[in-house]
């Protein structure tokens, strides 16, 4: 059996696949026995699909006066486990460009040699639940958790979620001082072919879904991912920058009348207006990890953004297009 992927599931979701869903609720500590009885963790390091190959990352501290990553640095720092290698954070909370839009873009490096037993794979996902719940004070719409890096004892990637550059532009929030973080194997985990058109299909599902517009927290993942697709293009064309870089970059390689959209969505996070952490937003997180959306719990979207929208939904997949048409351009001349 692949460890990587049931891992990977149980650390983000708390459960590996349908039946260990519903498991998941009535005994947390079962699911976690069978994932660690079944995985067989002496072939993890044999099972990587990463190459030989020996990166070093010197990677400094984030600003630790900040008021966005304390809470998880301390969190961390006063329940650690021995699987948890290092807690990283990247984007604008990092560089220090954030603005209210901002969410909490943290990776955990996962060292599996270090989990010795089903009671300590429970609690791993335990720290992880509840520093995600901090997280919810950074964003209340937060979307997404930690990615995870998993190596071995060797430091030798078995999964990652992420390319690699990610890496060059983190700062460490566990241990809240500068490392060096050796890693053997290669940093790149996925096809970035295939990692653009997966977020292309999602935006285009998305676009075409009414419930798009239902809430506050259903548009901004949209508008979360479309930000991603100029930095998700530039990979695929074999000319990988940072996400923040991106958005100047692009433009060498589409047009200006076919970016309208782009601009639009940055606006749109510029003016961004953070809710309130309320109950009702709390409630909606909780039910949503059980597989429950009730977006009405939710804020709604502006009026302002709401009678945009068709117009924006139109240059969006015009933009697009563009990008596909560029793409497929390149795969023929290469």
């Amino acid at each position: 059996m692949n460890p990587t992927q049931p891992l990977s599931n149980y650390l983000r979701r708390g459960f590996t696949d349908r039946k260990s869903r519903l498991l998941s609720l009535l005994s947390p500590y079962k699911v976690a026995e069978d994932l660690f009885t079944e995985i067989e963790w002496n072939s993890i390091a044999c099972e990587s699909e990463f190459s030989e190959v020996s990166q070093n990352f010197k990677i400094q501290s984030a600003d630790k006066r900040s008021p966005v990553s304390n809470p998880v640095f301390r969190y961390l720092d006063a329940n650690p486990h021995p699987a948890i290698r290092t807690a990283l954070l990247f984007g604008s909370l990092a560089d220090g460009t954030a603005c209210p839009y901002s969410d909490f873009d943290g990776i955990l490096v996962i060292d599996c040699s270090a989990i010795k037993s089903a009671v300590s794979l429970l609690r791993l996902r335990n720290i992880i639940v509840r520093s995600e719940e901090m997280m919810l004070d950074t964003d209340p719409l937060q979307h997404h958790g930690w990615h995870f890096v998993l190596i071995d004892a060797e430091q030798k990637i078995v999964g990652m979620d992420l390319p690699g550059e990610i890496l060059e532009e983190c700062k460490t929030i566990h241990p809240f001082h500068p490392i060096e973080l050796q890693i053997c194997g290669a940093v790149q985990p996925v096809d970035p072919m295939e990692s653009y058109r997966h977020i292309v299909a999602s935006i285009r599902k998305k676009l075409m879904d009414q419930r798009t517009l239902s809430c506050l927290y259903s548009f901004k993942t949209l508008c979360s991912e479309f930000m991603l697709v100029p930095a998700l293009f530039l990979q695929a064309m074999s000319r990988p920058v940072s996400k923040k870089e991106s958005f100047n970059v692009i433009g060498s390689h589409i047009n200006s009348d076919k970016l309208a959209a782009l601009r639009t969505v940055s606006e749109w996070r510029l003016n961004w207006k953070k809710p309130d952490m309320s109950t009702n937003i709390r409630l909606f997180h909780a039910c949503k990890k059980r597989g429950i959306r009730l977006s009405f719990l939710l804020p709604a979207i502006p009026d302002a953004i709401r009678s945009s929208f068709p117009g924006w939904k139109t240059e969006a997949e015009s933009f697009l297009s563009a990008c596909d048409e560029k793409l497929e351009q390149h795969r023929f001349q290469s």
